[in-house]
């Protein structure tokens, strides 16, 4: 596929660059876009499609011409992103307005059409409001959003992120002109009641060896069972810590894998694949800690009541 009508936005993107009326900062601003304009313009002729679309992008950012727009949209169409083509394209018809000639109109219309054709649509709730919403890893807003997010057909991760709190994340997979709402909700943080006093032991008149015995025991118990939950959590938290973090560097490999000025497949791929195993060891630390936590709240039991048994017994009226 050789994007040769690329050639023709060249002179028309970013002509006047050298007009009197023009600021040393404008002037130097539209020297800047239009290098890399050109250097889009040769990657899409080369069918370099990822380097040709951050190379427009920049010429956009420093001289943000609509016209320019057009080649961003035909590029990523080319790359398969279609919602990200509709996009582009959407915001060329809307900034250009009346001076896009009627035949370049009904020629980007048809294209958002083809496009639309293999975007879907997803609306994504979360509990609490807040939390940081991202898509494949790009942030698309703070909850509750706007409205749905568009996205290409197939595989997507959802995310949403607090501080402080495990990220809740899906994995979707939706086909072209679809809808699919999605809920992230944050589980509500259990709310301690302190331990009721215990009650009174009994006093007991005559010394009961065989209870005496159960009591020791229950605290053996108590503190195996303690101590194993003690390792578990701060095993776990080892984990889901390692776990995290390794996700957000496979997370930041992911963007700039899709949507660097050096994006492939082959290195989205990598990074994706690093991403699902640092999840899963998040979320298995995660599960340690609560494993860990029963065990020292179980432990922790048996060892009161086994002083509760032992205060009983040999007491005195």
């Amino acid at each position: 596929m050789r994007l040769l009508p690329l050639v023709c936005l060249l002179v028309v993107a970013l002509a006047g660059a050298a007009r009197a009326e023009d600021t040393p900062g404008d002037a130097e601003a539209k020297v800047a876009a239009h290098v890399h304009f050109d250097k889009g313009l040769a990657a899409s002729n080369d069918q370099r499609f990822g380097e040709a679309e951050g190379e427009f992008e920049k010429a956009y950012r420093l001289w943000p011409d609509f016209r320019v727009l057009y080649n961003i949209g035909k590029v990523r169409v080319a790359l398969g992103r279609a919602a990200e083509a509709v996009d582009a394209f959407e915001a060329y018809l809307d900034k250009g307005a009346g001076q896009i000639p009627e035949e370049r109109r009904v020629e980007v219309r048809e294209a958002i059409a083809a496009a639309l054709a293999r975007v879907a649509t997803v609306t994504v709730r979360v509990s609490p409001d807040g939390a940081e919403i991202r898509v494949d890893g790009r942030l698309v807003g703070v909850a509750p959003l706007a409205g749905p997010v568009r996205v290409t057909e197939g595989k997507h991760t959802v995310e949403a992120l607090l501080p402080s709190r495990p990220v809740q994340l899906r994995e979707i997979d939706v086909p072209g002109a679809s809808s699919l709402d999605v809920a992230l909700d944050f589980p509500v943080a259990a709310k301690l009641e302190p331990a009721p006093p215990p009650a009174p032991a009994a006093p007991v008149l005559v010394d009961k060896p065989e209870a005496h015995d159960v009591a020791h025991r229950r605290h053996v118990i108590g503190y195996v069972v303690g101590s194993a939950g003690l390792a578990a959590t701060i095993a776990g938290a080892i984990v889901a810590y390692e776990g995290a973090s390794d996700a957000n560097a496979a997370r930041a490999r992911l963007v700039t894998a899709a949507y660097g000025a050096m994006a492939s497949d082959s290195r989205y791929d990598a990074a994706k694949i690093d991403f699902d195993a640092a999840k899963t060891r998040n979320q298995l630390g995660w599960a340690l800690v609560g494993f860990g936590v029963a065990a020292l709240v179980g432990g922790g039991a048996l060892v009161l009541v086994g002083s509760g048994s032992s205060a009983g017994v040999g007491g005195t009226w």
